[in-house]
């Protein structure tokens, strides 16, 4: 999720980036995006070992690349995250989960599954432009009054917004595409569970949010399915 100011102050701490692309978030959320991808391409084929074995594999490269500062450069969003570690525990999560409920029914199961993995790799990325949104918006005066209330942690409102609509976007598309139609009852239920997850995305921190929109969003999707 996009960083802003810990300790904002109208008076002083005007914020004057404005621009739609970070250097460092947009490479980041690349790889986001290449990781949900392949995961969704392959995971049909991949057995559940197999994916355990690469999850694994993934968390202790990580951890060693970390360790002797080759990670150091994805550093530069200025805030605490563990979110590298972190994702890797999300995906493989939702990927045994995926596994899991293959065999009961195909299509939601896919379903669900492209679902999670979207809402990661494209929902959570774009909300990164909320960051230049909100700081734009803090060149107003009347905005600066409330800006405070609405930042979490170098998190702000018009991410998890922009996070919202993406994800619901890309459930409309997922049911699409998928012929699945819902009824008026799961639709209400898929929109109010989609702003439980929002929520969570907000309020997360250290990276959480990299396990929680996956295993959340499969969660949602498959029960209101079912």
């Amino acid at each position: 999720m996009e960083p802003v100011q810990n300790q904002f102050n109208p008076k002083n701490d005007i914020i004057k980036d404005v621009h739609l692309f970070n250097r460092v978030e947009l490479f980041r959320k690349l790889i986001h995006l290449s990781i949900c991808t392949g995961l969704f391409l392959g995971g049909h084929w991949v057995s559940w070992w197999l994916g355990v074995l690469f999850g694994m594999a993934g968390i202790f490269v990580t951890f060693y690349l970390d360790k002797f500062g080759f990670l150091d450069y994805f550093k530069g969003v200025k805030r605490s995250s563990n979110g590298h570690y972190w994702m890797f525990f999300g995906v493989l999560t939702t990927f045994l989960m995926y596994k899991q409920n293959l065999v009961v029914d195909i299509t939601k199961a896919n379903a669900s599954y492209a679902f999670a993995l979207f809402s990661l790799g494209i929902a959570d990325p774009l909300s990164m432009l909320g960051r230049p949104v909100f700081n734009y918006l803090c060149r107003y005066p009347s905005f600066v009054k409330i800006s405070k209330y609405l930042t979490f942690e170098r998190k702000t409102l018009t991410g998890s917004l922009i996070y919202f609509c993406v994800s619901l976007l890309i459930l409309a598309c997922t049911l699409a595409l998928m012929n699945l139609n819902l009824s008026s009852n799961q639709k209400v239920a898929a929109v109010v569970g989609l702003v439980g997850i929002t929520a969570v995305e907000f309020f997360s921190i250290w990276g959480f949010d990299n396990v929680f929109i996956p295993v959340l969003s499969f969660v949602l999707l498959w029960l209101v399915l079912n």
